[in-house]
């Protein structure tokens, strides 16, 4: 009984420092979208005409209270350093958090090497400067909001080394749309929304 209380202790309190976890935003393997996606990446296109669809990958983990971040990026880097600026509307503590843009180098050249694993490996001196136990990776493409606090919590107690959180759907609908490619990008918005 004492050691479980001890065990328990020990799992509280790491459960509690969110300074030990890093947010990695993955910008890879996101769905193309025609002419919305050809100058950014899925994650910057804007949702409602002021937030991209970064902002709320963003906004969980800043409301989780992770203040390191990095974002991977796939392609079209500029756009991904024109929308998040300095990176300080995200991180809540700019004392002992940071917001920075993995982008692979290498991977510019063969779309086939371009991959979110082969960006981590790129940038492995850069992850390994930053002081870390837990590591949640985020796609952009959900909108969602979730409590990363409580989605560590559990992976921690379940004493498993990765932890996978998923939504289970009985329904879903594939849409055949065709696109006219010459309209301008703003009504292809207003076709995808009419459609959808």
């Amino acid at each position: 009984m004492l050691a479980e209380k001890k065990l328990s202790y020990s799992l509280e309190r790491k459960v509690c420092n969110m300074n030990k976890v890093l947010g990695i935003c993955n910008l890879h393997d996101g769905p193309h979208l025609g002419r919305l996606t050809a100058d950014r990446p899925l994650g910057c296109v804007t949702f409602l005409g002021r937030y991209a669809l970064i902002d709320f990958t963003l906004s969980n983990f800043t409301n989780s209270e992770i203040n390191k971040m990095c974002v991977l990026v796939e392609d079209h880097v500029e756009a991904v350093e024109k929308h998040l600026e300095n990176g300080e509307v995200w991180v809540a503590n700019t004392k002992t958090g940071f917001q920075k843009i993995l982008f692979n180098e290498n991977g510019v050249s063969s779309k086939k090497f371009n991959t979110d694993v082969a960006n981590i490996l790129a940038n492995r001196d850069t992850l390994d400067e930053t002081n870390f136990d837990y590591v949640i990776i985020a796609p952009a493409f959900f909108v969602m909001n979730v409590d990363f606090r409580e989605v560590l919590k559990a992976h921690i107690y379940s004493q498993r080394k990765v932890s996978v959180l998923y939504k289970k759907v009985d329904i879903f609908y594939i849409l055949d749309v065709e696109f006219d490619e010459n309209l301008p990008a703003n009504k292809l918005v207003e076709q995808l929304v009419y459609y959808y």
